[in-house]
C-alpha cells in the first residue's frame, strides 16, 4: 500500500509543483506572436506622437512671441532652423533670445518663410504655415502635421492629405 499525502485541495500530490518545458515554450510562442503583431502599431504611434509634440510646442512659441510683442511693445522674431527654432526679442537695438527649442532628430521642418516677424501689437507680417514631419526610414505613412499662423497670429493644426506644405 503507497501513502500518498493530499494537496490543498484535496487530490495526490506526486511532488511536482513547477511548470513544464512545454507550458514555457509555449507561453513564449504565444507572447512572441502578440509582441510581432503589436510592434508595428506601437511604432506607427512612436512616429504620430513625435510629430504632434513638435507641432504642438511650435504653437506654443508662437503664442510666446505674439504675448511678448504684445506685452514689450516691440517686434519679436521666430525663426525656424533645421532641428528647430528660436524666439528672439528686440532690445536695445540687438535681438535676444528669449526661447530656444529643439526637436526630435527624426522630425524634419518644413516652410516657405525662415523668420515669422510679429509686430508690436501682436500681428504678424504675412500669414504662413509651416509642416512637420516624420523623416524616419521605416516603411508606412507618413506622419505630417500643418501649422497654419494668420495674420492676427492665431494658429490652427490640421493634418494635410498631401506631403506638401502650402
Amino acid at each position: 500500500m503507497v501513502n500518498r499525502t493530499l494537496g490543498n485541495r484535496g487530490a495526490p500530490s506526486n511532488g511536482s509543483g513547477g511548470f513544464t518545458l512545454i507550458e514555457l515554450m509555449l507561453v513564449v510562442v504565444v507572447l512572441s506572436i502578440i509582441l510581432a503583431i503589436a510592434t508595428p502599431s506601437f511604432l506607427t504611434f512612436v512616429k504620430q506622437v513625435r510629430v504632434d509634440t513638435a507641432a504642438n510646442d511650435f504653437t506654443r512659441a508662437v503664442a510666446l512671441a505674439r504675448s511678448e510683442a504684445t506685452k514689450r511693445r516691440q517686434s519679436v522674431s521666430l525663426t525656424l532652423n533645421s532641428d528647430g527654432w528660436s524666439v528672439d526679442i528686440l532690445v536695445d537695438e540687438a535681438w535676444v533670445s528669449v526661447l530656444t527649442h529643439v526637436v526630435d532628430t527624426s522630425v524634419q521642418i518644413s516652410a516657405s518663410i525662415v523668420t515669422i516677424g510679429f509686430l508690436p501689437k501682436g500681428r504678424l507680417n504675412s500669414d504662413t504655415a509651416v509642416c512637420f514631419a516624420d523623416s524616419s526610414v521605416t516603411s508606412g505613412a507618413v506622419e505630417t502635421k500643418r501649422v497654419a499662423i494668420n495674420l492676427a497670429g492665431s494658429t490652427t493644426i490640421t493634418t494635410p492629405s498631401t506631403l506638401e506644405c502650402s
